[in-house]
């Protein structure tokens, strides 16, 4: 318990630490007992965060590392700290939703964008041909409604 809290402790301070610090932290997760009793250590540390009444960028460094992590965890964790989130949207404190919705905002963000990665790296498929293909057909759209405005009269 006392190096989970020393892990987001050292995150507090930088982004640069954020790679290293998730290494260890899943390193921690991997030699716990049991997934049951890993989650509740680091739910009673992350508790606190929920308290600032202020947005901190040091609150925000913790955010952003606590969702990366949590993205990229196993099924049974996500399932665990998603049901931790959702509690804390529920809650009567603000603040307390207020970090709740932030969490799962950012990871959100994170497994969409890990999703669209993972489909154009099966596909193939580059971003550049995406664009370059709603583009063309942007501007096919926009021929077609002026040639049919022009022979409407309108």
């Amino acid at each position: 318990m006392l190096k989970i809290a020393a892990i987001l402790d050292e995150v507090r301070s930088s982004y640069a630490t954020h790679n290293r610090k998730l290494k260890e932290l899943s390193l921690l997760r991997s030699k716990s007992p049991s997934p049951s009793h890993f989650f509740s250590a680091f739910s009673k540390i992350l508790t606190p965060l929920f308290d600032f009444h202020r947005r901190l960028a040091s609150a925000d460094r913790v955010v952003s590392f606590v969702s990366t992590f949590a993205a990229a965890a196993d099924d049974e964790f996500l399932n665990h700290f998603l049901k931790f989130l959702l509690a804390a949207a529920a809650a009567s404190n603000k603040t307390a939703r207020y970090r709740a919705c932030q969490i799962n905002v950012t990871m959100g963000i994170l497994l969409v964008t890990l999703a669209i990665w993972v489909v154009f790296e099966r596909s193939g498929y580059t971003f550049l041909s995406l664009a370059s293909n709603v583009l063309l057909l942007l501007i096919v759209i926009l021929f077609l409604w002026a040639k049919s405005a022009a022979i409407l009269n309108r």
